[in-house]
């Protein structure tokens, strides 16, 4: 793979999804669905709906990471989509006449904008639950979990979602049924397959017992990151068959 055509592909799909009315309409509504959960929840603004989880330094990084992973499938859904779909209305020569690069360039360059542009939305998304969690409550502080969350919770969450909505909407070739496919598998990802194994197939991280306690620290970082690991492994296998 050509480095320059990465960071051409990587550089010009990050701007695209930017300028999209439908990334700008689902951030906004994530960040606001995420600060409402924080400031109803936990903060001290509305003590009768607390839902006490305030009391490790943990709880308001993790629900932070929590609500971004499970809500980042969404636009990743349509997304993923309107960037690859979209070239099927070309004729197929007309694609090695337009762009030097080569499949594997282009949807690696493509994954790496989405998983930039994701990536920075996540970090935004950190630094509100971090202001409100000095601001707004007083529970325990630790700067050094916000960025753990989102390495390696939001990350592998992302990773996987990507490389397996690419695989999707390449295999299946229509838009409208990609995205009904899509729905489906991650919500019983979401609501069904995590309960299993002991989180053993969830591949966004969200039932696994991730949060620190001052006292004994973390319950599994080991198996923790192990399973972190192994699924973004899995995600990155799905870009290549994307591929």
């Amino acid at each position: 793979m050509n480095l320059h055509n990465l960071r051409t592909v990587a550089c010009y799909n990050s701007k695209l999804l930017l300028r999209s009315w439908l990334f700008r309409f689902f951030f906004f509504l994530m960040f606001c669905i995420i600060i409402v959960y924080h400031v109803v929840s936990q903060s001290d603004l509305f003590p009768p709906y607390n839902s006490g989880l305030i009391t490790l330094s943990s709880f308001i990084p993790f629900m932070n990471a929590y609500w971004f992973t499970i809500l980042q499938t969404i636009p990743l859904c349509f997304l993923a989509g309107m960037f690859l779909v979209k070239e099927k209305k070309i004729d197929s020569m007309d694609a090695i006449y337009y762009r030097p690069e080569s499949n594997a360039d282009y949807v690696v360059g493509m994954m790496l904008g989405f998983t930039k542009t994701f990536m920075t939305m996540a970090g935004i998304s950190l630094v509100i639950g971090m202001l409100l969690h000095i601001f707004a409550r007083e529970s325990p502080f630790n700067f050094w979990l916000y960025p753990f969350y989102w390495l390696t919770m939001i990350f592998p969450a992302l990773v996987f979602a990507l490389g397996f909505s690419f695989f999707i909407h390449a295999w299946v070739r229509h838009r409208g049924l990609s995205i009904l496919i899509l729905l489906v598998v991650f919500g019983v990802f979401l609501f069904q397959l995590g309960k299993v194994r002991e989180g053993l197939f969830d591949p966004f991280g969200l039932s696994l017992p991730n949060a620190f306690s001052e006292v004994t620290g973390h319950p599994g970082m080991a198996l923790y990151l192990m399973q972190r690991v192994c699924w973004l492994f899995v995600g990155m296998g799905f870009a290549g068959l994307a591929v």
